[in-house]
């Protein structure tokens, strides 16, 4: 049987919630969360999958979400707002809505099959603000299983949740504005999760509300002015022993035969603590192998050393832990992380930009930035070349100096067309030339006396 909405509402009447706006989190490669994770619901074991549901404690009208990508970002904001222990998956959510031709159960991935029925939805439920509120004990899942919205993605569409201890994206009840209306959430779904003849991209667009049962996803049609609130929906989370992906690694300081690469530690540390991390690195296409040097510790920071110039490689990064081994006798590794490309330097400098270029009738002066890269060794001069254009021969001039610099070209024909192009130079030759930049010089007028 549902819990009845009246009495839990009546219940609820003196809860203070708080909403802080946030950047929207990042996606994770895969999305772990240990067994003691604050928010696993109650009976679920290693191995287990499980998604979690909840309702935006602030409402919304649509006129300025008019996409699903924009509501997600409301979504994604409001999870990463919300209970501290889903801050890490916050990018992770996505709003339970159809637009146009997308059906809401494509764009959250709940679509099933006779063979992939999905995996049990639960509403996200702080335990311990229900004991505050109830002192009744419970725990989600299995010990009474209050917040279980359904079994699978099939009994999710099939008409009527299973719960209606309807839960904000801070693991506590939702509060209705007045007792006698219920909750309602832009949805633009037909009960099953297809989209309606009036979808959130619509004017004006389905709602549906979660105190209504059978009336979840399809209650009402509301003017997109109006405001009603939202459904977050977390991506498949699994219970395990073993860390979480790190995020993807972020790369910097690239040199011709070095990098630095930095990351964040994964959203679960899994049943005991991250004591090191293994980062492997390729070039495109080819075998992962142990970095040089090898990563030792925790810390989440690594200066790759030994690489080829002018080589793109693939980088990624394995937490380690000791499982549910409190003793530290086994070493278990999580999945990896996305893995981040990048691109050594050539061992000559990269090419300078030219910012300017000012005519005059027989001179022009040019303007260059140097390079972002200054080779290995640094650069130790530039070639300037310029010709007649379009197809005149390349003057060469040698311009000492190693940063940017300011040149002037001499001796050049009055009213005609120029193109000019830098490169710099260090000891292991030139490098690649810059876009080339063309000029017109000056008409020079003689004015003869009378």
């Amino acid at each position: 049987m549902r819990a009845p909405w009246l009495a839990t509402s009546l219940l609820l009447a003196s809860a203070l919630l708080a909403l802080a706006l946030a950047t929207p989190g990042e996606a994770h490669a895969e999305a772990y969360v240990s067994p003691d994770w604050p928010l696993t619901p109650d009976g679920l074991e290693v191995g287990d999958s499980f998604r979690l549901l909840f309702v935006t404690q602030e409402p919304t009208s649509l006129e300025r979400l008019r996409s699903l990508d924009s509501l997600d970002y409301f979504v994604m904001d409001a999870a990463n707002a919300g209970h501290s222990a889903i801050w890490p998956y916050s990018g992770e959510f996505k709003v339970l809505a159809s637009c146009g031709t997308t059906d809401a159960r494509d764009h959250t991935s709940t679509t099933f099959t006779d063979d992939d029925p999905g995996v049990p939805i639960y509403w996200l439920t702080d335990p311990r603000a229900r004991e505050d509120l109830f002192g009744d004990g419970s725990q989600p899942g299995s010990s009474g299983g209050y917040n279980k919205v359904a079994d699978d993605y099939r009994d999710f569409y099939d008409g009527s949740w299973d719960s209606a201890e309807v839960q904000n994206q801070h693991g506590h009840p939702m509060l209705r504005a007045t007792l006698w209306e219920p909750t309602t959430v832009w949805t633009g779904s037909n009960r099953d999760g297809t989209a309606s003849y009036a979808t959130v991209c619509q004017t004006p667009a389905i709602v549906g509300s979660p105190d209504v049962s059978g009336k979840e996803l399809e209650y009402f049609v509301k003017d997109r002015r109006t405001y009603h609130h939202v459904y977050g929906l977390s991506d498949v989370l699994m219970v395990s022993n073993l860390p979480g992906a790190p995020r993807a690694p972020i790369v910097s300081s690239v040199t011709n035969d070095s990098a630095t690469i930095d990351w964040y530690p994964p959203a679960s540390s899994g049943a005991t603590p991250i004591f090191d991390y293994n980062v492997e690195i390729r070039t495109v296409g080819g075998s992962w192998t142990g970095s040089t040097p090898s990563h030792w510790g925790t810390d989440t920071t690594l200066a790759l050393t030994g690489l080829s110039p002018d080589t793109e490689y693939e980088v990624r990064v394995l937490a380690k832990n000791h499982g549910a081994d409190p003793s530290g006798s086994e070493v278990e590794y999580g999945p990896a992380s996305p893995a981040t490309a990048f691109r050594t330097h050539t061992v000559t400098p990269s090419a300078p930009s030219i910012l300017t270029v000012f005519p005059g009738g027989t001179t022009a002066t040019v303007s260059w930035d140097a390079p972002v890269w200054k080779g290995s060794p640094p650069l130790h001069d530039y070639d300037v070349q310029f010709r007649t254009a379009p197809d005149g021969s390349w003057l060469n001039v040698k311009v000492s100096g190693t940063g940017g610099i300011t040149f002037t070209l001499e001796n050049l024909t009055p009213d005609t067309r120029y193109e000019v192009r830098v490169h710099a130079n260090n000891s292991s030759g030139p490098g690649p030339w810059s876009p080339v930049a063309d000029f017109y010089t000056y008409v020079i007028i003689s004015l003869e006396p009378t």
